[in-house]
């Protein structure tokens, strides 16, 4: 039977070397965890039956079997957290399939460089994610009061007829809404730059809004997070 490789990480062949990778149970438990040595880089990976883990399967699986993804992306989050404990690791996102040693190989060699100079910006370095959560209702509270914007709108409603007042309380509602945000994003730019003369590397992510330090990684726990990349040359 045809077999997939799964990739989990990177990690320099040197420290590979030193500490040898003791057998750990795969992405299907039916095949071990092993390293894949390519010049400088080592990759940790496992095989996997295509029958079981082709594309469509795996898609199918994501968007309908919610325990198998938890199963699976928890086997991939611990997986990467011990490598991560010994050696300095490159870690791949949930799901990265290759249809053969050869394209895995292909893929590693094309992106050499890149890879070596991440791994050496990671060397001896810790990845930080900090996510900032916000008390929406009492913000808006405290807007209602404190926003320049808001309290403007506000007198200017005053002074209309009762029934253009009505219409024009709905608009005040999106006004907060839209102030609320601007707000939110405002607090975690002023983090960010905070924060960040004190990272190697860093980044926001557009859509949580979440410092990022070292790389821009993601292990992904939500299945909206997930995202399958076969590869193949």
């Amino acid at each position: 039977m045809e077999k997939l490789i799964y990739l989990y990480g990177l990690v320099p062949t040197e420290e590979a070397k030193e500490m040898p990778f003791p057998s750990l149970e795969g992405m299907d438990e039916n095949n071990p965890i092993y390293a894949l040595c390519f010049d400088d880089i080592t990759a940790f990976v496992c095989d996997l039956p295509s029958a079981q883990y082709s594309e469509e399967v795996l898609k199918e699986k994501i968007e309908n079997d919610m325990k198998w993804l938890q199963d699976k992306a928890m086997h991939h989050h611990e997986t990467l957290l011990f490598l991560h404990s010994r050696y300095t690791l490159l870690p791949m996102k949930f799901c990265t399939v290759y249809k053969s040693k050869d394209s895995c190989h292909k893929s590693i060699a094309d992106n050499k460089e890149k890879t070596l100079s991440s791994l050496q910006l990671l060397k001896k370095s810790e990845e930080w994610n900090i996510k900032v959560y916000a008390h929406t209702n009492s913000l808006k509270k405290y807007l209602l009061t404190n926003n320049e914007t808001i309290q403007k709108k506000k007198e200017e409603i005053t002074t209309l007829p009762p029934g253009r007042q009505f219409f024009e309380r709905k608009k005040i509602e999106r006004l907060i809404e839209e102030e609320t945000e601007k707000e939110q994003l405002s607090l975690c730019d002023h983090l960010h730059s905070e924060i960040s003369p004190c990272a190697a590397y860093h980044t926001i992510k557009n859509n949580r809004r979440e410092l990022q330090h070292v790389l821009e990684q993601h292990l992904p726990s939500f299945k909206e997070q997930c995202r399958i990349v076969f590869k193949s040359h």
